[in-house]
């Protein structure tokens, strides 16, 4: 709950967090019964309900509960997909027509979690399912093809890249005042200067490099004081000895 701009993207964390015990508790408490599984659907519907309702009503809950509820769905539907993988067709017709749909409803309105933004109850479903159908059908295809295996690397340093992109962004910022004399004081934008033209690019392109690069010198480090201080162990557990 900080006014601080730079980590805001942080967000996301709590969120998940609380998502996860939710689901945690309503699966402790689904195991007590037969049908569980469908006691599991209609408790994670239900609490998407409320949050629904409960957003048309402008509530706000304490701690972002409100994106809790909403959010349960999602993290509900990757349960499923996990379990029902097999039985889920890939092809780029498919994938095509989820696109063709996301670009129907993004002329309607839009989805903003970070903003309690989320829509009617079957445009946020239908913009979700057809976004991570996309995503896991680009993913898939990317996944059989050499030479891509530096996307999972990025990909496993998303949290680097989550809490370090606002403030690499301040690179291109401060390339964009020196080349257009601009005064000091306008680093403090926030989060960009100007993304117009090739200029979002760069600030994509910096935003993941600069955090990437980051976590790496963090870890080599890491790695560099694990080495030194086992070694200091080692000669001490040997000179004791």
């Amino acid at each position: 709950s900080s006014d601080e701009r730079l980590p805001s993207a942080m967000w996301f964390l709590p969120c998940l967090f609380f998502i996860t015990i939710a689901f945690a508790l309503i699966q402790l408490v689904s195991l007590r019964f037969t049908r569980r599984r469908l006691i599991t659907f209609f408790v994670v519907a239900l609490i998407f309900s409320f949050g629904i309702m409960t957003f048309r009503r402008d509530t706000y809950f304490f701690l972002m509960l409100n994106n809790v509820c909403i959010g349960l769905s999602v993290f509900y539907s990757g349960h499923l997909y996990k379990r029902y993988e097999k039985r889920v067709p890939m092809h780029g017709i498919l994938a095509t027509a989820a696109l063709i749909l996301i670009a129907t409803l993004s002329r309607l309105g839009h989805i903003d979690l970070a903003e309690n933004n989320y829509g009617p109850a079957w445009f946020f479903i239908g913009g979700s399912l057809s976004g991570i159908y996309i995503n896991i059908y680009a993913a898939k295809t990317i996944a059989q093809r050499p030479g891509w295996h530096f996307l999972d690397w990025i990909g496993k340093s998303t949290i680097a890249i989550v809490a370090l992109h606002f403030l690499s962004f301040k690179v291109i910022i401060l390339a964009q005042l020196t080349l257009n004399s601009r005064p000091l004081f306008l680093l403090g934008s926030f989060p960009t200067l100007d993304g117009s033209g090739a200029w979002w690019f760069l600030y994509s392109l910096i935003g993941i490099i600069v955090p990437l690069i980051a976590s790496s010198a963090a870890l080599k480090v890491k790695q560099v004081c694990v080495a030194y201080f086992y070694q200091i162990k080692h000669r001490i557990g040997y000179g004791s000895n």
